[in-house]
């Protein structure tokens, strides 16, 4: 009978339980007394049956079965915006922008467009479940798992590399400008940096535990805990121009930095500027160039912050520039809590898979995908706090034009995995 063999299970389980307990506390068997055995066996028994009948117990969650609904069926909500972030009516350029086909295909499922902007919007601001979404858009939660990883993964192969590989080409016009916003805001003239163009920094997402032998790789020694690691540029009109990942948690923002070539982009960039007729041979000498916090060595096209020498200190001048440069940074760090509350879907580690073989395979598609949408948020707005900020909100473009000024895809530089083994990664 099936009970007896459950029953034998369940009590292999409890002995193998009281076994390993007393391996792990050095105790040979006949050290254990009766009360500490009945005590084990009670408790491994009790595992391991909640166990077994987790495995057999069937999944009593059943889809709803109500027509098929999108944001167009809640756009007369007050709460609209909470539940999708975007205006109603910026979603149609939204679809428009992102080049999202009229009608989706995927697996044996087909779908609007209207449905996949829909999953994808609402699950990464509300975290949903897949209950969730069948119960806010009628979807079976086979179709509405097939929807959003059709849409996350479309978004990411479409739009990862035009705008988040870059070349800085299509952004330098505007570097003069950007630099002087940002001066301004440091304060008090001749005490900062005058050619500050962008704002380079590292970000830690958790992720699940990973399986055991990629355990030692994607565990951060600073942060204490599982995940990995992205680094991004952020413009002073509020968007991120540059973002590559994802890097193993316990890489450092000098390992990503020089993995991802990020300063060689910028400096084939500003040669090229030099020969353009609005640029200048200036531009050579790093009259603009990125700035980053001191997890960073100041290197061709990167400055830092002075750091205090060994067994001295930093002279008045010198200390007068790091406060200047530290209001000037503060928004760096403002762009990554913008994207975790903006889309809490990635703040859940219990989405973010590695070495595990779920589909898609790692935490690149949804990670993307929320920095994607930000941008095109700030694009939507007209801006944000850091283009506040800096008084530039009239840099903001508008969605189509950031969308449709980006460069194909076969113009793009290298991105970081694309020369990855130079590094043995």
């Amino acid at each position: 009978m099936w009970w007896q063999a459950t029953t034998g299970f369940l009590a292999l389980a409890a002995l193998l339980g009281v076994v390993l307990r007393a391996k792990e506390c050095g105790l040979g068997y006949h050290h254990l007394d009766a009360n500490s055995v009945r005590r084990s066996a009670r408790f491994f028994l009790a595992a391991a049956a909640m166990t077994f009948s987790a495995s057999l117990s069937p999944n009593n969650q059943t889809d709803v079965a109500q027509p098929v609904r999108t944001w167009r069926d809640y756009a007369h909500r007050s709460d609209f915006r909470a539940m999708f972030r975007f205006r109603a009516a910026d979603i149609p350029a939204l679809i428009t922008a992102l080049q999202l086909p009229p009608t989706c295909a995927s697996r044996h499922y087909r779908f609007t467009s209207d449905v996949a902007i829909s999953v994808l919007l609402y699950t990464l601001a509300r975290d949903a479940t897949l209950l969730d979404l069948n119960q806010m858009f009628g979807l079976k939660r086979s179709k509405a798992s097939a929807v959003l990883r059709w849409t996350m993964a479309t978004v990411y192969e479409r739009w990862h590399k035009p705008l988040f590989v870059s070349s800085f080409r299509r952004w330098a016009p505007l570097f003069p400008r950007w630099a002087d916003a940002v001066y301004q805001r440091q304060g008090r003239p001749g005490t900062g940096h005058t050619g500050i163009v962008g704002f380079v920094d590292g970000s830690f997402f958790m992720t699940c535990r990973p399986p055991g032998p990629l355990q030692r790789a994607f565990f951060s020694g600073h942060k204490w805990k599982h995940g990995v690691h992205f680094q991004g540029v952020l413009a002073p009109n509020g968007l991120l121009i540059d973002f590559c990942g994802p890097f193993e948690g316990r890489r450092t923002d000098k390992h990503m930095i020089r993995v991802s070539h990020l300063c060689d982009r910028f400096g084939a960039c500003m040669d090229w500027a030099s020969q353009q007729t609005w640029g200048s041979a200036a531009w050579l000498g790093q009259l603009y160039y990125l700035y980053g916090d001191a997890g960073y060595n100041r290197r061709a096209w990167l400055q830092t912050q002075f750091q205090c020498p060994a067994g001295g200190q930093l002279s008045v001048d010198q200390t007068a520039c790091n406060y200047a440069l530290s209001r000037t940074r503060v928004p760096n760090e403002w762009i990554y809590g913008r994207m975790s509350k903006l889309w809490p879907y990635i703040a859940n580690a219990g989405h973010l898979h590695v070495g595990t073989g779920r589909r898609p395979p790692n935490v690149t598609h949804p990670l993307f995908a929320a920095a994607i949408l930000t941008n095109a948020l700030t694009c939507c707005d007209g801006g944000n706090a850091t283009s506040e900020y800096f008084g530039l909100t009239a840099e903001v473009p508008p969605l189509d034009r950031y969308f449709c000024e980006a460069p194909p895809f076969d113009e793009c530089p290298r991105a970081w995995y694309d020369h990855a083994e130079e590094y043995g990664i």
